[in-house]
């Protein structure tokens, strides 16, 4: 398996050169770019992610959790929340509850096992007993819809049925 090393030694360059390369920390020279790419092409090396969110302390990655993917409004959003976070250099684990508590607290779980940067959750049933822990590693979590939750405060967005269902038929 490749390493950052083979490919400095391959690319005839400081694994240092390899690494800003990579992660574009500094500016490389074109010749010397070209030749780290090169190299990593030929050894098939693709950085180690897991190795770089432990050092970074972030993974580039956001869990959104909806109830349902079939209902259209659920799914626009999880593509809305996709497009941005990708814009923004971040991966999205997308979590279906099917309207299950159960699902939601293990996917709440998971989510916190893989050390997610943040939380999106639309969630009908989920209280601030399931979040704490979330919270507790000062996960940022944003509420969609309802945006409450009672006992705890947290980022919302909130939307107005009243006002868009009025919007619809004026």
């Amino acid at each position: 398996m490749a390493t950052i090393r083979t490919v400095a030694d391959l690319a005839g360059v400081s694994t240092a050169t390899v690494s800003h390369v990579i992660n574009e920390t500094r500016a490389v020279s074109a010749p010397l770019t070209a030749r780290v790419l090169e190299a990593m092409e030929r050894l098939h090396y693709h950085p180690d992610v897991v190795a770089r969110s432990l050092r970074r302390r972030e993974t580039l990655t956001l869990g959104l959790l909806v109830p349902s993917i079939e209902i259209p409004f659920f799914a626009v959003v999880a593509r809305d929340v996709e497009a941005a976070a990708n814009e923004a250099g971040y991966s999205v684990i997308l979590c279906n509850s099917g309207w299950s508590l159960r699902r939601e607290v293990h996917y709440l779980n998971d989510l916190l096992a893989r050390r997610v940067d943040g939380l999106l959750c639309i969630s009908l049933a989920m209280t601030a007993e399931h979040i704490a822990p979330m919270l507790r590693r000062n996960t940022p979590v944003v509420l969609f819809d309802d945006g409450t939750m009672p006992g705890i405060e947290l980022d919302a967005v909130e939307i107005d049925n009243f006002q868009g269902a009025y919007d619809a038929t004026a």
